[in-house]
């Protein structure tokens, strides 16, 4: 049980710096399976 919670933890760690890093970076994301073209020069 105890292992489990560290796993837990340890996912919710990685998650959380994750989100945080997107935040930082503010960047639009597209989406996924499709193909975009980046037009602007």
């Amino acid at each position: 049980m105890l292992e489990t919670n560290i796993q837990f933890s340890d996912i919710y760690q990685a998650l959380t710096e994750m989100a945080s890093q997107n935040e930082q970076n503010k960047k639009p994301l597209n989406p996924v399976g499709y193909l975009t073209y980046n037009n602007q020069k």
